[in-house]
């Protein structure tokens, strides 16, 4: 098995779908990577859900996307089934958050390319 580099250090997902806050994100936290039908990168991870606000369940829910610059480099290796290690590396929930908003970041990591120019 080849160790992992570095492809993302750190990329902001866009569009955040989720109250960060409330989320149970936290730092190193795994997420996954998919494509949808317009063949955007999507974000997805566990998160915590309140259900009548006392009764917590963790659910699978789509965070956002990574951006169209991203998903020229990553769309190939999502389907291509490399595997990637993709964790939390920043997040500033509302209550912390500047004009910009609520803000989550992930890093990607993932085996070296192999070819002619590559080891």
């Amino acid at each position: 098995m080849d160790t992992p580099i570095p492809l993302l250090a750190k990329v902001p997902i866009y569009d955040l779908q989720i109250h960060v806050g409330r989320s149970g994100l936290s730092l190193g936290d795994a997420v996954v990577l998919t494509l949808d039908a317009q063949g955007r990168v999507i974000v997805t991870a566990l998160v915590r859900q309140r259900v009548l606000g006392v009764f917590g369940r963790t659910r699978l829910r789509s965070l956002g996307h990574l951006g169209p610059a991203i998903d020229r480099l990553l769309v190939p290796l999502i389907a291509a089934g490399q595997d990637l290690r993709v964790r939390v590396v920043g997040i500033t929930p509302e209550h912390l958050s500047t004009d910009d908003g609520p803000e989550v970041f992930v890093s990607v990591w993932g085996a070296p390319m192999r070819g002619p120019y590559r080891t």
